[in-house]
């Protein structure tokens, strides 16, 4: 029977991941017309993705008590508590990745109003930038990568980057090529054909 459950767990997961992607991707673009246009235009990640990380982490910590309840209630071996260490290790730490994600989505944003850009950052000081700072950007909307906004000045430095889950990214690239900023998008789709 353990065979069939692992062929069956296996399918379960290798069909659940690209369900829950697909689900994702579809309230990001239903987010995505719901926006409207204003002169203060901020990107954020879709409120789905934040909740999932915050179940995930939920998850994380119930799946951790009750592991470590089990093994201080059912072992009585010598090397229980080593084995309850290295349960709550990992558990703090599928916690911390989870609730990092989660704030690095969520505090990393970027405003664009008639001022200029603000970048804001989990981790660095807020930055603005004024159109004529910025020299040319390029954005891969439909390939799927990590950066699909990238933001450079005039020496080729990137100024500025936007995670491909942040929902607004359209509306930064129409501000930025109202303002004359130049889009270079054209070059690097041709690399993915």
């Amino acid at each position: 029977m353990e065979f069939w459950e692992t062929i069956l767990t296996s399918i379960l997961i290798i069909t659940f991941v690209p369900v829950i992607l697909l689900v994702v991707g579809l309230i990001k673009i239903f987010e995505e017309k719901k926006l409207s246009s204003t002169e203060t235009i901020k990107t954020r990640p879709p409120k789905i993705i934040s909740v999932l990380l915050l179940c995930f982490a939920f998850l994380v910590i119930c799946c951790g008590i009750a592991v470590i309840t089990y093994l201080c209630i059912k072992e009585n071996d010598s090397i229980m508590f080593i084995k309850v260490i290295i349960t709550s290790v990992i558990t703090m730490l599928f916690l911390l990745i989870g609730l990092l994600t989660y704030a690095v989505l969520r505090f990393n944003c970027v405003i664009a109003d008639y001022n200029g850009i603000y970048v804001f950052s989990l981790f660095r000081k807020t930055k603005h930038f004024r159109y004529d700072e910025i020299c040319y950007f390029e954005h891969t909307f439909g390939v799927g990568v990590y950066r699909s906004f990238v933001a450079f000045d005039n020496f080729n430095n990137i100024i500025f980057s936007i995670n491909s889950s942040h929902t607004g990214i359209y509306d930064i690239a129409e501000i930025l090529s109202e303002y004359g900023v130049e889009d270079r998008s054209a070059d690097i789709l041709q690399l993915w054909k």
